[in-house]
């Protein structure tokens, strides 16, 4: 009977696969990549932070503001709803400790829930103090490549500025702000993040953000540091 109900299994799968049915990706698999916390506990990330997710089969590294914090791998069970995932930490502070939690993926946003780190009491719910929102890191779109020029009000000074965004060596977005009236100064772009019309750049080295929605080959939105947020609008040099 053992062997009938696992042919029957196997011969189900098949069916399914000459159907052209592709099979369900696992939260592992959705999770490979990189990512970027947005939120925490419900609040938004404070502007001039950026930590990133990286998950490469079942290994993972988090980095904050582009210094490596922890590394480790990572075990998940997609049989459970949600899903559960486990940190097992071998670098960082928390070296040789396991991390548990929650995980549910929706499209490019993640969300975990994770207890405190060497506890074994998983969370119970995706909301609470352990509980973080990530965004994907994807390729940039053919129509976001390239230079972008505005102008920004500074305290009545216009200031001219050129957003630079291309692909990383990884394939990744990534890019340059230029201060055109401060010498060309540059300032990195730690990541960009595209969620349907909506660009968010940040760049944590001038603890800076420009959050704006593409519309028309035009990106209009808000530039914002500590003290102040001020409208920028970012149009494609040439």
């Amino acid at each position: 009977m053992k062997r009938l109900a696992g042919a029957l299994v196997v011969a189900a799968a098949s069916a399914s696969v000459l159907a052209g049915q592709t099979p369900a990706k696992s939260e592992l698999d959705k999770l490979q990549g990189s990512w970027i916390v947005t939120a925490a506990s419900g609040q938004d990330v404070p502007i001039g932070i950026v930590v990133n997710l990286r998950v490469d089969g079942n290994k993972y590294q988090s980095t904050r503001n582009g210094t490596v914090d922890e590394s480790g791998t990572l075990s998940v069970d997609s049989s459970k709803k949600p899903a559960t995932i486990d940190f097992a930490i071998a670098v960082g502070k928390d070296a040789g400790q396991t991390q548990v939690g929650l995980l549910e993926i929706v499209d490019d946003t993640a969300t975990m829930s994770l207890a405190e780190t060497g506890s074994t009491a998983r969370p119970t719910a995706m909301t609470g103090t352990g509980a973080l929102t990530l965004a994907r890191v994807k390729p940039l779109p053919k129509e976001l490549t390239g230079d972008w020029d505005g102008v920004l009000d500074a305290a009545g000074a216009q200031m001219r500025l050129t957003i630079r965004l291309q692909n990383g060596a990884d394939g990744l977005a990534t890019g340059t702000m230029i201060s055109v009236d401060q010498g060309n100064r540059e300032a990195p772009i730690a990541a960009v993040l595209v969620r349907g019309p909506r660009v968010t750049m940040l760049m944590p080295a001038i603890r800076g953000v420009y959050d704006a929605q593409l519309k028309d080959g035009q990106l209009t939105g808000n530039w914002t540091q500590p003290g102040g947020m001020r409208p920028l609008v970012l149009k494609r040099k040439g």
